[in-house]
């Protein structure tokens, strides 16, 4: 591919990517439409859309998703990861380790401030939208801000072993006037002399390439406008800006597979019987009148529908007559298909409205248990985003953090180590607790046996039975020692 430009190696990768594109149109035919409108591509700003969707259902339930996503995985002013030095390296310094939790902590708010001033929530929620719709998205975290890139807008290679990404391209359309002053010497003489602000056709193409080089092991990426290079710079793993992210990625494919195309099935369906259930509404409200023809009132047909109501007519009881469709049966059976469906996406898509029971009285816990059951499904592409998305950003806000070391803070912020402190990691602080309120619940019922039973029982070595069968991950930290049994005031309290 040496001897070829740019926008050919463009060419030869988008046809793996052309299939896939496919796929995320038609989920996002009934979903959100302008995400993916059909025959878009990099040099399209806007295409019309004329698919009308008869169920916001589709729309909904994406919506819903991608902001419980965005609320959970990067909580609104609140760090998302926390940062730990490795004991070798506090072995190394001369300060005590609470100095050093100290400095870390005051690190990571400055690093967090950085996250919060430089990445948009609104190019969080539509990266996440385009990854529930589309299965992939291309996420730029850089010092003064982020971007995002559709499918439509880059093709990329990956290491059919492990899913390592050897190859990105990104292809945009600039105008000439956003072009930044240190690089209007390379825009070609006659588009400079000719730029007019209102004409869309007169722009330049920015391509971006990232090439992985095995022996440096680092990401080359070379800007370039139309095919004249303009900038390269080199970036290693930790410090790449550029994350091509995917929902699931499967072994040997180079893009990703959507939420939505799981449950395109219901998706599609819901769909469908929403335009037959509208046409079926349409035949049902349709108001036809037969008049008897040997009756009067053939003559007066105009007064007659002109009537107010309480006017006389001379007639006969049954010498006007209303056409029925005799549908109202099928539209049931319509709308019970219609229904399932739709509860299928909402159960699936996590909205609250689907685990909770038609009764009167639903309490409040129930309806939380449902939901944090539905949560926990979520575990799998929690890790994987903590993995692929939210340690980069974290690692990249550090670095920014520390940039007044040089190269020196560089090193500094690889060698933290990062954990995220949502997604997973909340979901399973959530059964922890859990975990630790069943227990309790549990021993509630010791008070239930008769005296004569308790009396004849080991209490102890039961409570003790109850904590390591149950499901906290360290039951002994509950239970109290025996210094603590003899004196069980707390030390606070004392």
């Amino acid at each position: 591919m040496n001897n070829t430009t740019v926008a050919q190696r463009y060419q030869k990768l988008s046809a793996t990517r052309s299939q896939y594109l496919r796929i995320a149109e038609k989920c996002a035919e009934f979903t959100l439409p302008y995400l993916y409108p059909k025959n878009k591509t990099a040099d399209s700003t806007f295409v019309a859309q004329t698919q009308i969707q008869f169920t916001s259902a589709g729309a909904e339930a994406a919506n819903f998703l991608a902001n419980r996503l965005v609320n959970l995985l990067f909580p609104p002013n609140k760090a998302f990861f926390r940062a730990t030095v490795p004991d070798e390296i506090i072995k190394q310094q001369a300060a005590s380790p609470t100095e050093i939790e100290e400095v870390i902590a005051q690190l990571e708010k400055t690093a967090t401030n950085k996250f919060i001033a430089t990445v948009s929530r609104e190019h969080l929620l539509q990266a996440c939208l385009h990854l529930i719709v589309g299965g992939n998205v291309c996420f730029i975290k850089q010092a003064n801000g982020s971007r995002y890139f559709p499918l439509h807008n880059y093709v990329c290679r990956r290491a059919t072993s492990n899913g390592k990404l050897l190859r990105l391209i990104i292809k945009e359309k600039m105008e000439i006037e956003s072009v930044p002053k240190e690089y209007v010497k390379y825009i070609p003489a006659d588009k400079l002399n000719r730029a007019d602000i209102d004409d869309k056709n007169n722009r330049i193409t920015l391509w971006t390439e990232a090439v992985w080089n095995t022996g440096a092991q680092k990401y080359i990426v070379t800007q370039y406008f139309d095919d004249v290079p303009i900038l390269t710079n080199t970036y290693s793993e930790e410090d790449m800006p550029i994350m091509v992210l995917t929902w699931t990625l499967l072994s040997g494919e180079d893009y990703g597979h959507s939420y939505c195309e799981d449950y395109l099935g219901s998706i599609n369906s819901a769909g469908v019987l929403a335009e037959a259930l509208t046409q079926l509404s349409v035949v049902v409200s349709k108001i036809i009148n037969l008049v008897n023809p040997a009756s009067e009132l053939v003559y007066h047909l105009d007064e007659l529908s002109k009537a107010a109501s309480g006017d006389f007519f001379v007639g006969r009881e049954g010498d006007v007559t209303q056409v029925t469709s005799n549908k109202l049966s099928d539209m049931q059976a319509v709308m019970s298909n219609y229904d399932m469906h739709v509860n299928t996406i909402r159960r699936v898509f996590l909205q609250n409205s689907a685990v909770q029971r038609d009764a009167e009285r639903v309490t409040a816990e129930e309806i939380r248990y449902m939901a944090n059951e539905l949560e926990t499904s979520q575990g799998g592409i929690y890790s994987h985003l903590a993995s692929t998305w939210q340690k980069q950003l974290a690692r990249l806000s550090l670095t920014e953090a520390l940039e007044a070391l040089g190269d020196n803070g560089k090193e500094l912020a690889k060698q933290l180590n990062i954990q995220i402190l949502t997604g997973l990691e909340s979901l399973s602080r959530s059964l922890e607790s859990d975990s630790v309120l069943n227990f309790l619940q549990e021993l509630t019922m010791l008070n239930q046996l008769p005296e004569f039973a308790l009396g004849a029982l080991n209490l102890q070595n039961i409570v003790k039975r109850l904590a390591t069968n149950s499901d906290m991950p360290n039951p002994n930290e509950v239970l109290a020692t025996q210094e603590e049994q003899k004196d069980p005031t707390p030390a606070g309290l004392a």
